[in-house]
Order: C-alpha cells, then structure tokens, then sequence
C-alpha cells in the first residue's frame, strides 16, 4: 500500500529529465470542428517557444489524451502560475501487488509543493480498481472540500486515470457526461453533484496525473515514446511481466524496442513499468473513452503515447480488448488497426517460448497474466518475476536479431541499478562486446569452450556464481549466437 506520493520526476534516477519551461494551462475558445473537441483540456503550454506575432502568436501545447505537441494561439490558451499548480491535490491507487484485491485510494494534498496532508479510503475489493478507487478518492476530496472550503481560487486535482480525468473536467465546466460502465456511471453522477463547479474566481482543473510511465509531452529521446511502443507492439518486438522490483510488485514490467530507436549507433531496447489492473478494467477503458465520444484516443499509436498504461493493458489482454471493439461504433479502420497488432502479440509470446530453454527456469514461466503469472505468493514474487525478467530480456534481444545488425542496449530504469535483472543485462552485454571485440581482433569466431569461459568471466564479474542459475549457459538453444 502506499506510504509517500509517488514520485513526480518523470524518471527517477536517471539523466534525462525535462527541462523544457511550461505552464499549467487549460484551452479555450478553438472554433474549428477537431478545435472544439479540445476546448477545456488540461495540460502544459511552453510559452518560451512561440510562432508568428501580434493576434497570431502561438505556442506549443500539449493537453491530456491528445497526441503532442500542438500549436494553439496565446489568445487560446488560459495560463495558471506555478504557484497555483503546487497548491493540487493528488490521487494514487495503493496496493502490495499486481494480483492483490485489496487496495486503497489516497489523496496527496500539497502546498507550494510539499506534501501537507494525506488521507484515504477505507481497504476495498473487486476489480476495475483504477477507476473505481479514483472515484472513491475524489468523492472523499468533495467531501472535504465542501467541509473544509477556503478561499475562491483554481481547484487542480490530479488523476491516475485519464478516462476519470476527462469526465471530471467536462463536468466542472457544466457539461453532460456520462460513462458507460453502470455501477462506476452511478457513482460518478453521484460525485458530480458535488463535485466543485467553476464560478467566478474559482476555476476547476483535472489534471491526468498516472505514476511509473508517462505519455509523451515535449520531450525527445528516451521521454517520447508513443510511436516506438506502437511499432513494437505490431512487431512482436516487445515483452511484458510482473516486475521484480522490491518496491514495485505492484506493477508490470515492458521491455521493447521499434529497432530503429538509435543511441550512439546502437539499437535501444526501452525498459519501464506500467500499472495494470486486469481484463475487465482495460475492456471498460475503451468503453467509456467511446460514450465520451473520445474514440480519437482509442486508436493504437495515439494511445501509446498519450495513456501508455491503457496501451500496455490492451496489448496484453489483446483478446478481450478486440472483442469489447467489435461491440462499439468505431470510426472505419480503427478496429482494423488493432487487429493488426494481435500477430505481434502471438510473435512476442513465440519467442518468449524458445527463450524458456536457456535456463533452468521456474515452471510458473508457462503461466500467463491470467493466472498471475505463476506467482503464488510474496516468498516465491521476485525469483519467479526475475526468471521472467531474464527470459523476457533474452527473447526481445531474439527478435530483434531478424531486423537489425547494429549491436543492441538496453536503457533500464534506475532504480534497477543493482539488482539481478540489471547484473544480468550488464554481464551479457560485457559478454557480447568482448566476444565481438575478440572476434574482430582474432579474424575468427570463439569456439563453444572460449564463448563459454568468457560468458564466467563476465558474469562473474557482475557478481554471478555457480550458485546462480544463470551462472551457465544451456549449450543445446546455442543462447546468446
């Protein structure tokens, strides 16, 4: 369950951060068709950066669940202070695993950035627990608001969901919503009610606000993703599991690269987590992004970049996630477009089985998310989620091999650094590189007996023994060639 706020680093603990000047903003007055659609969204203008002069300057923007950056005109643009934005309340879902019941909704209540007050929920049950505990959670900030009101000024909330986030920024304005699960529409119509409307002074924003991985903004690089999720997905290029991670468990895993993303002239493979939280919460996404009339998302490339958590959701439950499509009215080729992903689904799985027989791996690598992996308890978590970690590490890099010859990286989170996943994606990589450094300087290749005696010397240098069931290489799946 969660003790602290998440972390609002983009990326902890790594180099690339961003740094680009923006301000909370909201958009206002667009009077074209696709324009309207956006009138009210939340996000970040960089009013650094401008084009054209007079009543036709414009800046880049970029709002929740459309794809980044825009450029909209100043006059368009309503811009909040710094200040105000460290003045926000934030909502996060808490629990100790990824196939645990239980969980609680917290609110983070902050002033000038630093954390004032928490409060949550009671322990509830049952699934869809994204959307469900989110909604508890801003019932429970009504609730205190309406008791606890201070003087008129922006009310900004910050929501792990962007379906919730939405519905909640429309109704602040006074519009009509509704969603399209019953029990969590119920709930919802119950909460708007209440729920803080503008007037005067007081301007309510819903800021989508999800933790682990974050849609693209005005980032490069590492930090806009969208597209290379989207083409891995489509290639098979990719890899999810639970996550070994000590203080992450709750959470997936995703490797995957588009094998272009270049760095220094070699292929990247991406690494990041994502929360999920099962079949029937990613099935009701799509719905209710659909009774929203907000189908524009819905399609595959645009929801990797703008909800990679939704995108990775319905990559994995890929099945029920089409045939919940196939019931709604969706623009012509959307549904196509996500049919095109299922091969890769069924790739990505192919390699993940030839990669069992590199080791002697846990017999739970034959289950899937369906049965939680295999994992049955806390004691057998991280060993069972590290054996997947590595069969996942090594079948990205097999299907990657049909489609690129530069040599492949691996960019891992931070907070890996030092744990057993992240030795063994260093010790083979210092494996690689010496094998093809000795190769280039001999003008021949290593025998199986020299491959395998420097395959020991590198893993021991990570640390790696014969204690360790990585520590020797099945010679029969010729790992590693």
């Amino acid at each position: 369950m969660y003790t602290k706020p998440p972390s609002t680093s983009r990326h902890p603990n790594i180099s690339h951060h961003d740094n680009t000047p923006k301000v909370f903003c909201r958009v206002i007055g667009l009077q074209s068709e696709e324009g309207r659609k956006k009138n009210g969204s939340v996000g970040y203008a960089n009013i650094s950066k401008r084009f054209g002069s007079g009543e036709d300057r414009r800046h880049p923007v970029c709002l929740d669940g459309f794809q980044s950056p825009m450029s909209v005109k100043a006059s368009n643009i309503e811009l909040y202070s710094e200040e105000h934005e460290l003045n926000s309340t934030m909502v996060a879902i808490g629990r100790k695993t990824f196939s645990d019941t239980k969980y609680v909704a917290v609110l983070f209540y902050h002033q000038g950035g630093e954390l004032v007050k928490k409060d949550q929920t009671p322990v509830m049950t049952g699934t869809c627990a994204r959307s469900t505990g989110t909604l508890d959670a801003v019932e429970l900030f009504v609730k205190n608001h309406k008791h606890n009101a201070g003087p008129a000024g922006p009310i900004i909330l910050k929501l792990p969901d962007l379906n919730l986030a939405v519905a909640f920024n429309k109704a602040a304005k006074g519009d009509n919503v509704k969603l399209a699960h019953g029990a969590l529409n119920k709930k919802f119509q119950r909460i708007i009610r209440m729920f803080p409307k503008e007037q005067g002074e007081q301007k309510v924003m819903v800021k989508y606000d999800p933790h682990r991985c974050w849609p693209d903004k005005f980032w490069t690089g590492m930090e806009k993703l969208g597209t290379q999720r989207y083409v891995a997905a489509k290639l098979g290029t990719y890899q999810i599991y639970p996550s070994s991670h000590v203080e992450n468990l709750d959470a997936l895993e995703v490797l995957y690269s588009d094998g272009s993303g270049k760095e220094d002239g070699n292929v990247v493979i991406e690494h990041e987590l994502y929360l999920d939280y099962g079949s029937e919460e990613t099935t009701s996404y799509a719905k209710h992004a659909v009774a929203m009339k907000e189908t524009h998302r819905i399609y595959p490339e645009v929801l990797a970049g703008v909800d990679p958590h939704a995108f990775w959701a319905a990559i994995l439950w890929i099945g029920p996630f089409i045939e919940t499509l196939e019931k709604l009215q969706l623009p012509n080729g959307l549904l196509d477009e996500w049919r095109s992903i299922r091969n890769g689904r069924k790739k990505s799985q192919k390699h993940f089985k030839h990669c069992r027989g590199y080791y002697q791996f846990d017999s739970a690598l034959l289950k899937g998310p369906d049965e939680n992996w295999g994992i049955t308890s806390s004691l057998n978590h991280v060993t069972v989620a590290t054996d997947f970690s590595v069969c996942s590490y090594e079948a990205v890099q097999k299907s990657l091999r049909s489609l690129t010859t530069s040599f492949v990286i691996t960019r891992t989170r931070g907070q890996f650094k030092g744990t057993e996943i992240w030795r063994y994606i260093r010790g083979t990589l210092l494996f690689r590189q010496e094998r093809e450094l000795q190769e280039k300087r001999n003008g021949k290749k290593l025998t199986t007996l020299e491959s395998d005696l420097l395959y020991l010397t590198c893993m021991k240098s990570l640390g790696f023994n014969e204690d360790s069931k990585f520590w020797k290489r099945s010679t029969s799946t010729h790992a590693f060639q």
